[in-house]
């Protein structure tokens, strides 16, 4: 009897907890405000709360860990467990707050194509999404601000920019080609210099808070019961399943798969326990930290079914918030120039986000501080495409890691062909945000058909590197 009513004890604690976690969320969500008791919905305080077993584990609760945690629960409600481990929780190196938040279509490659024009209908329609079911409580909103990509190509780059255009009108996109002079005449203050063609987005294109999309995925999430664990992972253990015959060594070799996680726990008080975890499937959505997590399930060590290692790594990169009151406001596009240099509209008061793409090997590390590092490389480059901005003064910036897949620079998805019970969402190389609706719900998809059900994208698969079928994005930046 003692046991039954500390049971529901827990149940009723745990209802309340939730219904205060999702107060929290939202409440956050609409001042902007994170804190410990917003971005972990759940601090566990003993083991009669923390779950031994699941059986969907996620490692990393950024913006792809959520939204794949948010497809199953939307495809399966209750019907499953998810638990979402998270060492960051404060989110203080989250790529996607640290990044512009730009969506767009204009890609070379159908499939990156198709998952932006969803992630578009996504944002667009973000309420009929996350509504709660039987809640009078409201999703908070998405702050999505349409403006088109403005795309500016050399005559090295004109044949590729038509192609990628005919390409995306195919598929429903709603871009534009524009010559030098209707591209002048359209924005005036742009210098066209070295300009042969430019395409631009009519429809669908612009940015949003990355802050808004995550909670809204949290909140849903906890809703309907997804876990949150602040914790390490420290590794894996794995269940024998049977033996092979190994034609190299001639030995008979153990069948693995892994089914348990080690991981150091962080309670509510501050002190930290090793527990371990059981799980059915687990979902590799550890962004940067994606390749370490690979290598405790092997992936990569030269045996059988695991010669290739996931080829992810950190890419550096700064953002910087520059103000010129001179600068076009309401007619400046998410302009990407030639030389790989970003600028978008941060307000209305005459500031600016910047970024210059790491173009090659020697960018993946940024050593000269941020000041050398602007006016060495971006001050020269934005004054000559934008005259006004000559007098520009930089307010603020922020170093950022992004997910950079250094093979073919597109995303790695679905499951391992070794680790079958092991799905990996990696490597968007800086376009997870805008993708991640699409990609957290082809790994559900995946997860409960065994294949895609909306939309194919098996030319992801992890095996392409194996079988030299890369793919590569020629989007002329």
């Amino acid at each position: 009897m003692v046991k039954i009513k500390r049971a529901l004890k827990y149940e009723a604690d745990g209802f309340k907890s939730l219904i205060k976690s999702i107060h929290n969320i939202i409440t956050a969500q609409n001042n902007k405000i994170i804190s410990h008791d917003t971005v972990l919905p759940h601090i566990y305080k003993n083991d009669y709360e923390f779950p031994f077993e699941t059986d969907i584990l996620i490692i990393g609760s950024g913006v792809m860990g959520l939204s794949a945690s948010y497809w199953l629960k939307y495809f399966a409600r209750q019907d499953i467990s998810v638990v979402i481990v998270e060492k960051d929780i404060d989110y203080s190196s989250s790529t996607s707050l640290l990044s512009m938040g730009g969506i767009r279509q204009q890609y070379s490659l159908e499939e990156n194509i198709k998952m932006s024009l969803f992630g578009a209908h996504f944002i667009r329609n973000y309420a009929s999404y996350f509504r709660l079911p039987l809640s009078n409580i409201e999703p908070p909103k998405i702050s999505y601000n349409p403006q088109g990509y403005l795309m500016l190509a050399s005559s090295e780059g004109v044949d590729q920019l038509h192609s990628n255009y005919l390409m995306q009108r195919e598929y429903g996109c709603h871009t534009k080609l524009l010559s030098p002079a209707n591209l002048k005449l359209k924005f005036p203050w742009l210098n066209i210099e070295g300009i042969e063609l430019a395409s631009y987005g009519l429809y669908n294109e612009g940015w949003f808070d990355a802050w808004e999309l995550m909670m809204n995925f949290k909140t849903y999430g906890v809703f309907h019961g997804v876990k949150h664990i602040h914790g390490q992972l420290l590794g894996f253990e794995s269940k024998t399943l049977g033996t092979y015959y190994d034609p190299i060594t001639h030995q008979l070799l153990e069948f693995k798969r892994p089914n348990k996680a080690i991981l150091n726990v962080k309670w509510g008080d501050g002190t930290i326990q090793r527990k371990k975890i059981l799980f059915s499937k687990l979902i590799n959505a550890s962004g940067i930290n994606a390749a370490d997590v690979a290598q405790m399930l092997d992936i990569g060590s030269g045996e059988i079914g695991r010669e290739i290692p996931l080829p992810v790594e950190p890419r550096q990169r700064y953002v910087y918030v520059i103000n010129c009151p001179e600068g076009p406001i309401l007619d400046c596009p998410f302009l990407i120039d030639k030389s790989g240099l970003a600028l978008r509209r941060h307000d209305l008061h005459g500031n600016y986000l910047v970024l210059l793409s790491p173009q090659s090997e020697e960018f993946s590390e940024i050593t000269n501080d941020a000041g050398t590092y602007f006016e060495t490389n971006i001050r020269p480059i934005l004054t000559q495409r934008i005259p006004c901005f000559k007098n520009l003064k930089v307010v603020k910036y922020w170093c950022g890691f992004y997910d950079y897949n250094f093979v073919d620079q597109n995303a790695i998805i679905g499951p391992h062909p070794y680790h079958t019970n092991v799905y990996m969402i990696n490597g968007f190389s800086g376009h997870g945000l805008q993708h991640s609706p699409a990609a957290g719900r082809a790994i559900a998809e995946h997860i409960f058909h065994d294949d895609y059900v909306t939309l194919d994208l098996n030319c992801f698969k992890f095996e392409r590197f194996s079988q030299k079928e890369l793919v590569f994005d020629k989007h002329i930046i």
